[in-house]
């Protein structure tokens, strides 16, 4: 009986070794990911999901204009870590059209949108309603509710890679200044609307 309980004894120590092995290995891998700019933790992340300090200087009414005047905007180069007074304190409301959406690592959907009237294109990202804990409760229900606006209008998007998407919307979101993600679709000067606030449209056509 005795030989029988040390050798269960021995299986169970190799047994909570091996998940320890195992548990080990899942934590460098999240850390791993976590320091490739997964898990909220992106650049100036803090700024993107209105959960700095600043957020409070955030203007409640939007101001509306084009894709088009956004693009010609002038911003730091490149932004620093802190929430730019002026263009990132400002919230903007545009009447664009849907080009192509996409869902990102950190958990952000990414929207590409394009001026109707020049063509000319900008990204609007919709932050993972987790990234938002800090933020303020009213800024924080109007980022879920864009989000959600979006998904049921379009569908949800695909990780990775882009889903074509159409369809004219009214898109509110702070400004934002990118520091560089290598979209082709991105503005030149970089400028987003980061995280969208409200979200509206009648009909979302898929594959446009």
């Amino acid at each position: 009986m005795l030989v029988g309980r040390t050798a269960g004894l021995g299986a169970a120590v190799a047994f909570a070794a091996c998940l320890a092995t195992l548990a080990g290995a899942a934590s460098t891998t999240a850390a791993h990911s976590v320091s490739r700019g997964g898990g909220c933790v992106s650049e100036r992340w803090q700024v993107k999901t209105l959960t700095d300090a600043a957020a409070r200087n955030v203007s409640s009414f939007p101001q509306r204009t084009t894709v088009a005047s956004l693009r010609q905007l002038v911003v730091p180069k490149p932004p620093g870590p802190t929430r730019i007074r002026g263009v990132e304190t400002t919230a903007y409301r545009v009447e664009a059209r849907l080009v192509k959406m996409k869902l990102e690592r950190d958990g952000d959907i990414v929207l590409v949108i394009v001026d109707p009237k020049t063509l000319g294109t900008m990204v609007v990202e919709f932050p993972p309603f987790a990234c938002t804990r800090k933020a303020s409760a009213r800024h924080r229900i109007r980022m879920r509710e864009a989000r959600a606006a979006l998904i049921a209008a379009c569908g949800r998007p695909d990780p990775g890679s882009f889903t074509r998407v159409g369809g004219p919307a009214t898109i509110t979101g702070v400004g934002f200044v990118e520091l560089g993600d290598g979209l082709p679709d991105a503005a030149p000067n970089g400028i987003e609307l980061h995280p969208v606030l409200g979200f509206r449209m009648t009909e979302c056509s898929l594959g446009a």
